[in-house]
């Protein structure tokens, strides 16, 4: 039985793995790290072998202890150095790696094969489909623009990312014996059982819409079937997604997002207005097909005008619980106005765990032309240990989420709404979490998601608040501007109402 072949190792920003005969980076912490990961056995009879080219080898200066290191090398003088082919002590050395893979697997001492460089040994077992997992500690800061030994680019089709793991070393030496600050994230990829996308880089992917991609196959993959009010779905309860908007801004790249319309609607929200028709004169028509006057009719709100949503996300936000009188009534002072009161609390007691604001009002529920799918928003202030910046992070939960259609609008919307709120208290964008009680797909979708999967994202662009927001009031559209956006053409699929 093959045994788990684990490659394992750590990049700058631009794959470089070592320079002048030297690893790129080496800290303690992640010499420790590599050490624990490698050494690390279930059965503590057993130890893990690990692979390695004969310069990695002349690198290490030493046998790793506790484990069998492994020597590939078509060097003759190196053979004789070190013994011909086979073993001593715990050293392996062999030309071939087809032999040695078969010496391992039948070994009954070695439980987990490691694979530890250098460039040219990575690249044979990424191109033979050999790795069943990566760990790549891939640094963030500082970053460099040197090296002359690089990790190979990869063709991930058949891995997913199972964990991410963030480290923050301030001050720590690294080889050249310099102190900076140095920050990585620790990747698990693991291979997968089901092809999801192509990225040809993972230092130049999008990581954070790799997750969405992952939530789409698992849907199609792992979802219950079910017949619900509008359509068969495909659902799965209770999943949640993570996105860094300190640096980048979610809008998916994998088909081409209706800005203008997100924008456009969350603007509406904010200014608590009802009426589709003041979208529609924008060309936006999001919310025309929940209000026109058959479908108003249909749910008994016959004494609307059509356009008339009733008291619908923005009303709740500025009014929550008000008297709904229509679109076109006043409602100046009635109500709670839930959005500015965590305006208020950021401001004069960030370490509050009342920034809460719902749109799930049920007295008004029949009052709306649609319950509302995303319902509520919790915001948090975290301060940077290292920087002392603040930053604004937010919770949002959503009861009902199209994964297709919907949730990526919902996905930029909060980003952006989490970016106003940072705007006007003067924080700084952190997070976004969002969590779906029945995430599905549509049954008609099922075609496009497939579309979508066979698609390679590409990085985030950034949003730029054109001004300082000193009133949520007096916010218009030309305020924001998208940078390097960059995506693939758009997927049509039908809105199931």
């Amino acid at each position: 039985m093959s045994k788990k072949i684990i490659g394992i190792a750590c990049l700058a920003n631009n794959r470089a793995i070592g320079n002048n005969n030297t690893l790129i980076f080496s800290n303690k912490e992640d010499m420790k790290f590599f050490t624990k990961t490698t050494i690390a056995t279930i059965d503590k009879n057993k130890k893990n072998a690990v692979i390695m080219g004969r310069k990695t080898f002349y690198t290490l200066k030493r046998l790793l202890k506790g484990r069998i290191n492994c020597v590939l090398t078509h060097s003759d003088k190196f053979l004789y150095d070190n013994t011909m082919d086979g073993r001593s002590g715990d050293l392996y050395i062999y030309k071939e790696v087809d032999k040695l893979l078969q010496k391992l697997n039948n070994d009954p001492v070695i439980e987990t094969i490691y694979v530890i460089g250098g460039a040219t040994i990575y690249k044979y077992f990424s191109d033979n489909n050999l790795f069943d997992t990566l760990i790549l500690s891939i640094v963030k800061t500082p970053i460099i623009d040197y090296g002359d030994v690089f990790f190979p680019e990869i063709n991930l089709t058949k891995y997913y990312i199972k964990d991410k793991i963030e480290i923050n070393n301030k001050g720590r030496e690294i080889t050249s014996g310099s102190k900076c600050d140095m920050n990585y994230n620790i990747y698990y990829l693991n291979k997968k059982t089901h092809k999801v996308n192509e990225i040809t880089d993972i230092l130049d992917s999008n990581i954070q819409e790799y997750q969405y991609l992952n939530l789409l196959e698992k849907i199609l993959t792992d979802g219950e079937v079910r017949e619900t009010r509008n359509s068969k779905t495909i659902s799965l309860f209770g999943v949640k997604m993570q996105f860094d908007i300190s640096q980048s801004f979610p809008l998916l790249t994998t088909k081409k997002m209706y800005w203008k319309g997100i924008l456009k609607e969350l603007l509406w929200f904010i200014n608590a207005n009802t009426n589709s028709k003041d979208l529609e004169k924008d060309k936006v028509r999001i919310w025309q097909g929940n209000s026109t006057r058959e479908y108003l009719d249909s749910i008994g709100l016959t004494q609307y005008e059509e356009g008339d949503c009733g008291p619908i996300y923005g009303f709740q936000w500025r009014h929550f619980n008000a008297k709904y009188r229509g679109h076109g009534a006043d409602y100046t002072g009635e109500g709670v106005d839930q959005l500015q009161n965590i305006i208020d609390l950021i401001r004069t007691n960030p370490n509050s765990r009342r920034m809460y604001m719902t749109a799930w009002n049920p007295c008004q529920l029949k009052e709306m032309a649609l319950p509302p799918c995303h319902i509520s928003y919790q915001f948090y202030v975290r301060k940077c240990s290292d920087t002392g910046k603040r930053f604004l992070d937010c919770m949002m939960y959503q009861r009902s989420g199209d994964i297709f259609l919907g949730v990526p609008f919902n996905i930029a919307s909060t980003a952006t709404l989490t970016y106003i709120i940072a705007n006007a208290t003067d924080i700084h964008p952190g997070k976004i979490n969002i969590v779906i009680g029945d995430a599905h797909i549509y049954e008609n979708h099922i075609e496009q998601v497939k579309t979508q999967l066979g698609r390679t994202p590409y990085t985030f662009p950034t949003l730029v608040i054109k001004k300082k927001i000193d009133d949520i009031d007096n916010i218009i559209y030309d305020d924001f501007e998208i940078d390097e956006y960059t995506c693939h053409p758009g997927i049509k699929a039908e809105m199931v109402p």
